[in-house]
C-alpha cells in the first residue's frame, strides 16, 4: 500500500490512488497537475534539444577555418570533378565574361 502523502484523488470520478500513476485506473482521466505536465514537457524538450545537438554534424567549407578539410588544388581534374553543377555553371559564366571582356578590351 502507498503512503497517504503519495495519493491523489481523481477530479472526474473521485478515485483515490497512488500519485505514481498518470491516469486514473477507473475513468482514465489525467492525474497530472499543470506543474507536473509543464515539468515533464520541459524535460522532454531539453532531451530532444540535446539529442539534436549531439546528432548534428558541423559541416565546414573546405579550406576555411582551422578545422576545415583541405580541398583539391585549383585546376586539377579532381577539383572540377568535385564541383557541384551550380558551381561549375558559375565558373563557366565567369570564365566566358572574362574572355569576352578581355577580347573587347584587346580589340580597342
Amino acid at each position: 500500500m502507498t503512503a497517504p502523502g503519495n495519493e491523489v484523488t481523481c477530479a472526474k470520478c473521485g478515485e483515490v490512488q497512488s500519485s505514481d500513476y498518470f491516469l486514473c485506473a477507473r475513468c482514465g482521466a489525467s492525474l497530472e497537475t499543470k506543474e507536473q505536465r509543464k515539468e515533464g514537457l520541459a524535460v522532454i524538450e531539453q532531451s530532444r534539444r540535446e539529442a539534436e545537438r549531439d546528432s548534428v554534424a558541423i559541416q565546414r567549407l573546405p579550406g576555411f577555418g582551422t578545422n576545415g578539410t583541405k580541398g583539391e588544388s585549383f585546376g586539377t581534374r579532381q577539383y572540377f570533378a568535385s564541383m557541384s553543377n551550380q558551381r561549375r555553371r558559375r565558373f563557366v559564366i565567369v570564365l566566358v565574361v572574362f574572355v569576352v571582356g578581355f577580347a573587347f578590351f584587346w580589340s580597342h
